[in-house]
C-alpha cells in the first residue's frame, strides 16, 4: 500500500474501518434516494501507473482486514447495487474474472445482488469475455466493440449470458 496512490482521491481513506462506515452511510444514503450505487475499484486497487498490469499481492487475513472490509459494508450494510472491479490482478488472476472474488466472496459469502461492471478496459483483458462472464461480470466498460467476444458458443454460455441479464435487469428494477 502506498500513500502516493494515484487513486487516493476517490477513496475515503487507509483505514479499512473508516472507510467501511464512511462508504456504508453514503451508499446507504444514496439508495435511500433510489441511486444504483457503484462501488469502485474492487479490489485491491492501490496504483495508478500500469495499474493495467500489476498484480498484486497479499495474504487473505490482510484482504479480508483492509481492502476488502469498505465493499463488504457498502454491500452488506448500505446496499450497493453495482461494483466496479479494478485493472489489476490479484495474485495471476485478472480482477475481473476473478471468481473467488466476485462470485465467491462478493455474491456468495456478501449476498450481493445486483451488476458487476469490468473497470475499463485499456489492456484487453475484459475481452476474456467468457472469463469474466463466468467469474461474475454482468457488463463491460470497453473502447471499441466488444460485441464479437459475447457470440455463446455452448449452452454454459447461455445461462452466463441469462444471468448477467437477470442482474442487469433487476438492478435497474430496483433503482
Amino acid at each position: 500500500r502506498s500513500a502516493y496512490s494515484g487513486r487516493n482521491f476517490e477513496y475515503y481513506s487507509e483505514d479499512g474501518a473508516l472507510s467501511a462506515g464512511m462508504s456504508a452511510a453514503e451508499v446507504s444514503g444514496a439508495r435511500e434516494k433510489g441511486l444504483i450505487v457503484y462501488i469502485k475499484h474492487f479490489a485491491l486497487n492501490d496504483a495508478e501507473t500500469h495499474r493495467d498490469s500489476i498484480h498484486t499481492y497479499s495474504n487473505e487475513q490482510a484482504i479480508r482486514e483492509i481492502y476488502l472490509r469498505p465493499f463488504e459494508a457498502a454491500v452488506k450494510q448500505g446496499g450497493a447495487t453495482g461494483v466496479m472491479t479494478s485493472m489489476n490482478y490479484i495474485g495471476d488472476i485478472y480482477a475481473g474474472a476473478n471468481a473467488g472474488l466476485i462470485t465467491d466472496v462478493l455474491r456468495g459469502e456478501w449476498g450481493f445482488v445486483g451488476t458487476v461492471l469490468t473497470d475499463m478496459d485499456q489492456a484487453g483483458e475484459a475481452r476474456s469475455y467468457g472469463a469474466c462472464q463466468r467469474a461474475g461480470v454482468d457488463k463491460w466498460l470497453a473502447v471499441g466493440d466488444i460485441s464479437a467476444n459475447a457470440t455463446p458458443e455452448s449452452n454454459a454460455d447461455i445461462y452466463y449470458m441469462q444471468r448477467a441479464a437477470h442482474n442487469i435487469l433487476y438492478t435497474q428494477a430496483n433503482a
